[in-house]
């Protein structure tokens, strides 16, 4: 698309769910620990995605909580906290809602 800018191109890096799977090792594009198919999703693991555990006073958080990536993160991270400090962590014209 910017064939003009191509001698200033020094490095050019590609990678796809076959890269992860090489330097992870992984079987499945696993890369971020649970399996990436539906059945993390199933009623027998609802607990392996939620903040609260089973085990009194552990809250997990990242991406595997929903699914993967930066963005999950961000949401996932407001999820352990609601689930900690049980008060509406929402949010109406700027201000946090009591």
């Amino acid at each position: 698309h910017f064939p003009h800018l191509e001698p200033h191109v020094t490095v050019v890096d590609a990678g796809s769910s076959l890269t992860s799977d090489w330097y992870y090792h992984t079987s499945f594009g696993e890369a971020y620990a649970l399996k990436h198919d539906m059945s993390r999703f199933s009623s027998d693991k609802d607990w392996i995605l939620r903040a609260k555990q089973p085990i009194r006073g552990l809250y997990l958080t990242g991406q595997d909580l929903c699914t993967c990536g930066v963005v999950t993160q961000l949401i996932t991270a407001t999820m352990t906290c609601s689930a900690v400090d049980t008060r509406s962590l929402a949010v109406v014209g700027g201000q946090f809602l009591p």
